[in-house]
């Protein structure tokens, strides 16, 4: 069988001058591969809810153990598509992730009980004691992303997301959204900090002379708080 792996995953709400302070203090590390022609890459997520909202609920909750469940692209490209449960219980994570071509995602997207049965089947967590959830597209999300790394067994990355919009039109997932609402301005980034292991003690040391408070910052929360 193979072992769950769970990963350290910090969020910090950062300005624009600790932004900037920041990411010229990390200009020692690489940056990800798919930020190599403009500086950042576009995250685009088709973000899943069931009928009574849980994972909004769980969110806003508290709720220690919680999950979510999205459609994911990256700079809209429609060749890689990946269906993807984030499981968090407090600051770890673990992600299973699915490619699915578009024909099928079309499918699922128009056919709610073949979605729902594929979650199952790729999910089986997703299912309570008590009832089975059934979800449907929710809300249409999408950031710049700038990423560094540091690639060993420790998998350090860390992220700065910004310019997060949203939509409630998810029928635009493979579209140019239109009337987009945004959920952060270019003075607000968030920094996440993501690592297998431990946090390296200079990386350490350079989110706490950014006077960066940890945070919980969930997208798909303030982006369902937002139409709310």
């Amino acid at each position: 069988m193979k072992r769950i792996v769970f990963r350290h995953e910090y969020k910090y709400l950062l300005n624009k001058f600790q932004y900037d302070v920041l990411k010229s203090r990390l200009k020692f590390l690489d940056r990800d591969p798919y930020c190599e022609d403009k500086g950042f890459y576009t995250v685009r997520s088709l973000y899943l809810e069931d009928l009574k909202s849980n994972s909004h609920y769980e969110k806003e909750s508290g709720i220690n153990n919680r999950n979510k469940i999205r459609f994911r692209t990256y700079n809209n490209s429609t060749d890689f598509i990946v269906l993807e449960n984030k499981s968090k219980i407090g600051q770890l994570v673990n992600k299973k992730s699915h490619k699915i071509p578009k024909s099928f995602v079309d499918q699922l997207l128009q056919n709610p009980v073949l979605l729902n049965d594929t979650l199952r089947k790729e999910f089986p967590s997703i299912e309570s004691n008590t009832t089975t959830r059934f979800y449907r597209p929710k809300v249409l999300i999408q950031y710049e992303r700038e990423a560094f790394v540091i690639k060993n067994q420790n998998n350090l990355r860390i992220n700065f997301d910004k310019s997060i919009t949203a939509s409630l039109d998810t029928s635009q997932f493979f579209q140019n959204i239109q009337n987009t609402n945004q959920i952060t301005n270019s003075q607000r980034i968030v920094l996440e900090v993501k690592f297998t292991n431990y946090l390296p003690e200079h990386i350490r040391f350079l989110l706490t002379t950014s006077n960066s408070s940890l945070i919980s910052f969930s997208k798909y929360a303030k982006s369902i708080s937002f139409f709310n």
